[in-house]
């Protein structure tokens, strides 16, 4: 039963940095950032 959850759990978190991972890209190219506007985002 405990291994199910982990591997739910997992599977969630996995979506979940996929799907903000899109929503960036989405944002960035609808502000039309530069690379260079993006690495300084990206490494606050």
């Amino acid at each position: 039963m405990f291994a199910s959850s982990k591997d739910t759990y997992q599977n969630v978190q996995t979506q979940i940095a996929t799907t903000d991972k899109a929503i960036d890209a989405a944002v960035y190219a609808l502000y039309e950032l530069t690379a260079a506007e993006i690495q300084l985002i990206e490494n606050q």
